[in-house]
């Protein structure tokens, strides 16, 4: 083998060895970058679910509630709002809603309807209570929509590895430093809510939600929720602000609306 061919042949050796160490080397990088990025995941996560167990029970509670509902067309275009004023009191499991006032707006014209929505709502939970075993039975005693905020958030031991999480980045919310951390359920179902979440760097306290179901339910085009929440001064972990946005229905019947919640004025009641 001449001289010159035999080095040439032994460099193209060495540079073939050099280049497998590097990509070694970079892959072995990208694993432990990978596996550092878990470790810092897993123990936000737990850190978050610390902080949300460790508020005390809010069983015994009033605040004043605003809801407003608005329907809209196809178009996106409001075609009825109303707007409810009520009084929430919650006992244990027993909640109360009064009244206050309903106002609702159609086509630039406002009338105050509450004596008939009261109306209305009183022969609606007749009917819940003739329903309520069938109910129970099918559903656990939940509407399809109405799901606690538990079912809601991902954090829990048991329902955390059902999902794969990514720390997207490190803003200010409202003036607060946040983690933005976003959640995808590994397999899509009904009961599996994905999406973002707002939490707090310093406190771990979660903030804000936008999430929705990771399959919609039957019948449901779009359901989206974001929720703000507030820790109040003594300890007690509230939600604050719901917006939701649902189009659902099947052939003439269709619901398109956004409603939106807005609590004020907690009050931690004594015990019964």
């Amino acid at each position: 083998m001449p001289v010159k061919f035999e080095k040439r042949l032994t460099m193209k050796i060495k540079g073939l060895l050099t280049l497998i160490f590097l990509v070694s080397g970079a892959a072995g990088i990208i694993t432990a970058d990978t596996a550092l990025q878990e470790e810092v995941l897993t123990s936000l996560i737990e850190k978050i679910s610390a902080r949300m167990e460790s508020y005390p029970e809010l069983e015994n509670w009033k605040a004043g509630l605003l809801t407003t509902n608005i329907e809209v067309d196809k178009k996106g275009n409001p075609k009825k709002l109303t707007k409810i004023k009520m009084l929430v009191t919650v006992r244990g499991d027993e909640r109360t809603e009064g009244i206050l006032e309903v106002l609702r707006t159609i086509k630039g014209k406002t009338s105050d309807i509450t004596e008939n929505y009261r109306r209305k709502v009183e022969k609606q939970k007749a009917k819940m209570k003739k329903r309520e075993a069938k109910q129970a039975e099918k559903e656990n005693g939940n509407s399809r929509f109405e799901v606690s905020l538990k079912e809601l958030l991902p954090f829990s031991m048991e329902k955390r590895n059902k999902y794969s999480f990514e720390l997207l980045e490190e803003i200010e919310h409202n003036e607060i430093p946040v983690y933005i951390l976003k959640s995808k359920a590994k397999s899509p179902g009904e009961k599996y809510w994905e999406g973002q979440y707002f939490i707090h760097k310093d406190t771990y306290d979660l903030l804000q939600v936008e999430i929705s179901p990771s399959k919609n339910p039957k019948y449901v085009k779009e359901f989206d929720i974001k929720m703000d929440f507030a820790v109040l001064p003594d300890g007690h972990f509230v939600v604050k602000h719901v917006k939701t946005w649902i189009n659902a229905g099947m052939f003439l019947k269709r619901i398109r609306m956004i409603s939106k919640q807005e609590y004020s004025d907690y009050e931690v009641l004594d015990l019964p």
